[in-house]
Protein backbone atom coordinates (compact mmCIF):
# COMPACT_ATOMS: atom_id res chain seq x y z
CA UNK A 1 0.00 0.00 0.00
CA UNK A 2 1.12 3.76 -1.11
CA UNK A 3 0.29 7.02 0.69
CA UNK A 4 -0.80 8.74 -3.17
CA UNK A 5 -1.93 12.67 -1.41
CA UNK A 6 -3.01 13.55 1.76
CA UNK A 7 -4.83 17.00 2.69
CA UNK A 8 -6.94 18.90 5.43
CA UNK A 9 -10.30 20.00 4.67
CA UNK A 10 -13.32 21.04 6.69
CA UNK A 11 -11.52 20.25 10.08
CA UNK A 12 -11.20 16.57 8.95
CA UNK A 13 -7.57 15.03 7.52
CA UNK A 14 -7.41 12.68 4.46
CA UNK A 15 -5.11 10.71 3.02
CA UNK A 16 -5.49 8.28 -0.39
CA UNK A 17 -4.23 5.11 -1.13
CA UNK A 18 -2.88 2.07 -3.56
CA UNK A 19 -3.14 -0.83 -3.42
CA UNK A 20 -2.43 -3.22 -6.27
CA UNK A 21 -3.54 -6.40 -4.83
CA UNK A 22 -6.92 -5.02 -4.13
CA UNK A 23 -8.93 -6.50 -6.04
CA UNK A 24 -12.28 -4.71 -5.11
CA UNK A 25 -10.48 -1.13 -5.53
CA UNK A 26 -6.92 0.00 -6.41
CA UNK A 27 -7.61 3.31 -4.11
CA UNK A 28 -8.92 3.96 -0.90
CA UNK A 29 -9.99 7.22 0.90
CA UNK A 30 -9.50 7.31 4.57
CA UNK A 31 -10.39 9.88 6.91
CA UNK A 32 -8.05 10.37 10.39
CA UNK A 33 -7.58 12.42 13.18
CA UNK A 34 -3.89 12.06 15.50
CA UNK A 35 -5.22 11.48 19.26
CA UNK A 36 -1.44 11.86 20.57
CA UNK A 37 1.53 11.58 19.86
CA UNK A 38 1.10 7.94 19.60
CA UNK A 39 -2.51 7.52 18.61
CA UNK A 40 -3.81 7.39 15.62
CA UNK A 41 -7.70 7.14 14.35
CA UNK A 42 -8.88 6.18 11.34
CA UNK A 43 -11.53 5.25 9.13
CA UNK A 44 -11.52 3.39 5.78
CA UNK A 45 -13.97 4.71 3.27
CA UNK A 46 -16.02 1.65 0.77
CA UNK A 47 -14.55 3.22 -2.70
CA UNK A 48 -11.98 5.36 -3.45
CA UNK A 49 -13.50 8.50 -2.07
CA UNK A 50 -14.45 9.45 0.92
CA UNK A 51 -18.88 10.38 1.83
CA UNK A 52 -19.33 13.69 3.16
CA UNK A 53 -21.21 12.40 7.11
CA UNK A 54 -17.39 10.20 7.25
CA UNK A 55 -15.20 11.23 10.22
CA UNK A 56 -12.24 8.97 11.85
CA UNK A 57 -14.56 7.06 13.47
CA UNK A 58 -17.11 5.86 11.14
CA UNK A 59 -17.23 1.79 10.79
CA UNK A 60 -20.61 0.74 8.57
CA UNK A 61 -21.60 1.64 5.20
CA UNK A 62 -24.11 3.89 6.31
CA UNK A 63 -21.51 6.44 6.90
CA UNK A 64 -19.43 5.29 3.84
CA UNK A 65 -17.06 3.30 5.72
CA UNK A 66 -15.72 -0.02 5.46
CA UNK A 67 -13.25 -0.93 8.82
CA UNK A 68 -12.07 2.31 11.91
CA UNK A 69 -9.28 1.71 13.45
CA UNK A 70 -7.55 2.48 16.52
CA UNK A 71 -3.64 2.65 15.87
CA UNK A 72 -1.25 2.80 18.98
CA UNK A 73 2.30 2.64 18.83
CA UNK A 74 3.98 1.31 21.19
CA UNK A 75 8.27 1.39 21.60
CA UNK A 76 10.35 -1.36 22.84
CA UNK A 77 13.50 -0.16 24.14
Amino acid sequence: MKCIGYWKENLKSYLITYDELDAFTKFRCWVYQRADLNRILMSMAIGPFCALNQDWKSYNYTEGAAVALDMREYERE
